[in-house]
């Protein structure tokens, strides 16, 4: 199971589908940074009825693109 302090619990292999609030969760970010993200393209979602849902993959990969662990000075 991959586990980071940004996705606890995540699986790479599982494609679960997040509500709005759950992958906002799961990013630690503000409501309006997530849609200024999902605006720019940067996140995408799909429409399913009245419902915007991120794949977890979409999610995974914004982490590790932009998390960059601090470097040891030893």
């Amino acid at each position: 199971m991959w586990v980071s302090s940004y996705g606890r619990g995540m699986e790479p292999g599982r494609d679960e589908l997040l509500t709005i609030p759950e992958a906002i969760e799961r990013l630690r970010i503000s409501r309006t940074h997530f849609f200024r993200l999902k605006r720019q393209g940067v996140i995408v979602g799909m429409r399913l009825g009245h419902r915007t849902l991120i794949p977890q993959r979409e999610i995974v990969r914004l982490i590790d693109e932009r998390y960059h662990p601090p470097k040891s000075d030893g």
